[in-house]
């Protein structure tokens, strides 16, 4: 009877821990509620560090001075007031690019873009007053108060009273309307409130780091392991004045951020995932290729997951990611898009170019995939410093890691290798047809460090594998 009472007694123990690890598994409980309480000191710390860096540059730099700041204003107006569906000035007939002289004529009229109405502060105001600067030519850490920020604002705020209704072409098509979600939210809200148009883009500003902060505590919480990593890109002060401003670019980083920190768990998660599930997913990486297309390798990210996707739902989920992203995409640009093309007549004759001389073009992208890369790292002093310091912990680190296979490593890292070359080829396309000037140079024109940002947290994944000779599972871990 003892025995049998013993007997029981370990059954009891054995389906309790059954039940925890069912439970463990189950998506919600483990993303959220267990993550919360792991991660809740490292959450703190990014959002104390990231707010005061986020509220220093809302309120230093001026709500104009950011890049492209005649595209950003009227896409956030655009979609605040509805009209992010309005139809698409036709191309006018324009001058074509002329090799002879290396020059793209001034006098081109441009075409292609959005037909929005509204007051013309909101929409004059990205011209009026704004300054159109790189980021990396904006002093993180000058936070002195200037009068730039006055100035714009009195032009703002304060425009001649018979133009105060206008109908005027802008580059509010030039992304999808997705990327402007967060910014379009406080803006409306300061249109409820009647707030001046500066203040109004100071609320959109202001939106626009709440969701990048909020996409950030996420991805600390949802990851696993190198919580601290996942925090300490958060951190840096790049992407926060990105998320400061009407710009795209910081809610694009903490997205990636946060779609790499679930795959993360789902390389660690020991369960199925359903169809629902596998749906969700789909659904959340195809936001992710809306706000930027050329970022669309990271779909194959989910392939490293062994146990928790199968390879007919692996295959499944990137099939139905690449046909969704690419049907909207066209569908987009056919009706509503912002053609390059409509733009600038250079775009033609690159395209041509290209055409006539794949072999060389291909090798002047990988030229530059690799020296130019090399270049706007070596700098840019904030995004060394980072490095360093992801390389002293990999290499101090290394008992914190999960003991898998030497192939199973090699996997890993080919796989997330090839991910950032594909996605760094794929963003110098644009630049060779829309930016450069046919030269004999091989340097490609218009990028910007800001742009490889969103492959930094990449770098997270050999933070969670090392190999050990002799181990013949890949060991699974719930944190």
């Amino acid at each position: 009877m003892e025995a049998t009472n013993g007997d029981s007694e370990k059954t009891m123990q054995s389906a309790q821990r059954h039940r925890h690890t069912d439970k463990v598994s189950s998506p919600f409980p483990e993303l959220i509620g267990k993550g919360l309480r792991e991660s809740w000191k490292m959450m703190a710390l990014f959002l104390i560090i990231s707010m005061v860096e986020g509220i220093a540059f809302i309120t230093t730099p001026a709500p104009l001075t950011m890049a492209d700041p005649d595209m950003h204003l009227p896409s956030t107006y655009a979609l605040a007031t509805g009209q992010s569906f309005n139809i698409t000035r036709a191309p006018e007939s324009h001058r074509q690019y002329d090799p002879r002289t290396s020059e793209v004529p001034s006098s081109m009229p441009v075409g292609g873009r959005q037909l929005l109405t509204g007051e013309a502060r909101y929409l004059q105001g990205s011209v009026n007053g704004a300054k159109n600067a790189l980021v990396e030519s904006i002093n993180p850490f000058d936070l002195t108060r200037n009068d730039e920020y006055a100035t714009q604002c009195d032009r703002l705020n304060n425009l001649a009273e018979g133009e105060r209704i206008i109908t005027t072409p802008t580059r509010s098509n030039q992304y999808m309307f997705f990327a402007y979600i967060p910014q379009a939210i406080g803006m409306k809200f300061g249109f409820l409130t009647h707030a001046n148009p500066s203040t109004c883009i100071n609320y959109a500003r202001a939106s626009n780091l709440v969701c990048y902060l909020l996409l950030f505590l996420l991805a600390i919480a949802v990851i696993p392991t190198a919580k601290g990593i996942i925090a300490l890109l958060g951190m840096l002060p790049l992407p926060v004045f990105c998320s400061s401003t009407l710009m795209t670019d910081g809610t694009l980083f903490a997205a990636v951020a946060l779609f790499i920190a679930v795959c993360v768990r789902l390389m660690q998660r020991e369960r199925r995932l359903n169809n629902w599930q596998v749906a969700a997913l789909t659904v959340g990486t195809c936001l992710i290729c809306f706000l930027k297309y050329v970022y669309i390798p990271i779909i194959l990210l989910p392939w490293l997951a062994c146990k928790a996707l199968s390879g007919k739902q692996k295959v499944w989920y990137t099939a139905s990611t690449v046909l969704v992203v690419g049907a909207t995409v066209l569908c987009w640009q056919k009706f509503f898009g912002y053609n390059p093309e409509r733009v600038e007549g250079l775009y033609a004759y690159n395209f041509n170019a290209a055409l006539h001389n794949p072999f060389g073009t291909t090798f002047r992208i990988l030229a530059n995939v690799f020296l130019t890369t090399f270049n706007m790292v070596q700098s840019n002093p904030t995004l060394i410093v980072c490095l360093i310091l992801l390389l002293i912990a990999w290499m101090f680190g290394q008992d914190a890691r999960i003991a898998v296979p030497r192939r199973t490593t090699m996997q890993v890292y080919t796989l997330v290798g090839f991910i950032v070359f594909a996605t760094l080829f794929l963003m110098y396309i644009p630049f060779l047809l829309t930016w450069t000037l046919p030269s004999e140079s091989l340097r490609l024109d218009g990028l910007q460090v800001r742009y490889y940002y969103p492959i930094l947290p990449l770098l997270v994944i050999p933070f969670i594998y090392r190999y050990k000779t002799g181990t013949k599972d890949l060991v699974t871990v719930h944190q």
